[in-house]
């Protein structure tokens, strides 16, 4: 038998579900919890099974549950641990729990609303949350992290001509003008003939890091990435999207990681908050001179897609990048799992507009995302010692 149900923490999952469009009524709520109490809440398998075996009425929304059960419990996973292990509920859980079972279908309707107006696992909300964060120095493996992103973004990352020239010794065009000063200053004796060829850059990046409460536990490694990124390439604009928009791409300049975390942390005071990704998108796009910002660049696109604002939104700013970047790059911390699939309202609608989702959900599936993102259409052999030189400037 297993412990007592924290009502308001598997009352989150249904509500989660409700959001996403399966009509999960009161009774069917009820009937999960009620399953849970003949279920081992510290095995994800059990509590997976009896959510399918009670909460879903057609094959067809399988594929919805599943991606909402691996978001939410991937995020809480923790909690149902601590429930198993001591019955951490408090009395008002208890009285919750146990008060359900005589409930009439009325008062049952009432009992989870407010059960979900207090929840305290909605980590994908549409609710804003307004607050600095305190971030903690890098560890010794997230600086090994940034120095391996940077490297291979040095070795990888693909680059334009540029349509000014530099200085050649062999090959290129012919650079009459300064040909004819040499003849001038030999009196016109032509001893050798000036050469240029145009610049090589690398293309520009931007990068969108999203900071809801859905992605709390990846923001971090997600905003090392970026910190990575604009200290390899030479053009890099990162932002974070949460419940608005907000610039961090001078935070990212300070050469020390720490000082960089810290000023990140009071910069976006929406970190751990809803997740609005197409307000957000919204207001990237209508800023002016961003679609010139935008035209050729890679952009990486970091967040779970968990939308709680309009998904149509966020699909119609996802289009307009699709039509005004290079290439957009989806790094989910979702497509990692054997299970997962864009079945959300959201993804659903981004799925058909972005070639691929990469995982993202450690610091080594970053950097095999990235690997994969660049190294499939460009050869792994370092750039010149110039474009190097330039870039770590």
């Amino acid at each position: 038998m297993g412990a007592s149900v924290p009502f308001d923490y598997f009352v989150g999952f249904c509500r989660a579900l409700r959001e996403e469009g399966l009509e999960i009524s009161p009774a069917r709520a009820s009937t999960y919890l009620h399953a849970l109490k003949a279920v081992d809440l510290a095995s994800m398998d059990e509590v997976f099974w009896s959510g399918r075996a009670t909460l879903i009425a057609t094959i067809d929304e399988a594929e919805t549950y599943d991606a909402v059960f691996n978001t939410y419990f991937r995020f809480n996973r923790h909690r149902a641990l601590a429930f198993a292990e001591d019955d951490g509920t408090d009395d008002a859980a208890r009285a919750d729990s146990s008060s359900a079972q005589t409930l009439s279908r009325e008062d049952e309707r009432n009992a989870l609303e407010i059960a979900e107006a207090r929840s305290l696992s909605g980590k994908a909300s549409s609710r804003e949350r307004i607050k600095g964060v305190s971030l903690p120095d890098a560890t010794d493996a997230e600086r090994a992290f940034i120095n391996e992103i940077k490297r291979l973004a040095l070795r990888t990352a693909p680059e334009v001509v540029s349509r000014r020239y530099k200085r050649s010794l062999k090959g290129g065009r012919i650079h009459i003008r300064k040909s004819l000063k040499d003849v001038l200053r030999t009196d016109g004796e032509l001893i050798r003939l000036r050469r240029r060829r145009k610049k090589r850059r690398f293309r520009k990046a931007v990068v969108l890091i999203d900071i809801s409460g859905s992605m709390a536990l990846q923001a971090r490694a997600n905003l090392l990435f970026a910190y990575a990124l604009t200290h390899s390439l030479k053009s890099v604009e990162c932002y974070c999207l949460g419940t608005r928009l907000t610039r961090i791409s001078d935070a990212l300049q300070l050469d020390d990681v720490a000082a960089m975390l810290r000023a990140v942390g009071a910069v976006a005071i929406d970190w751990e908050g809803g997740t609005r990704l197409g307000d957000g998108l919204q207001a990237f796009l209508s800023a002016e001179g961003r679609a010139f910002a935008l035209t050729g660049a890679d952009v990486f696109f970091l967040s779970d897609g968990l939308e709680r604002g309009d998904p149509e939104a966020l699909a119609a700013g996802v289009a307009r990048l699709v039509e005004t970047a290079k290439r957009v790059h989806w790094i989910s911390p979702l497509a990692g799992s054997a299970r997962f699939s864009p079945k959300t309202r959201a993804l659903s609608r981004i799925a058909p507009l972005v070639r691929k989702f990469y995982p993202g959900a450690d610091l080594a599936q970053l950097t095999g995302a990235l690997a994969e993102i660049w190294g499939r259409s460009h050869a792994a052999a370092p750039k010149s010692r110039a474009v190097c030189t330039a870039n770590k400037r």
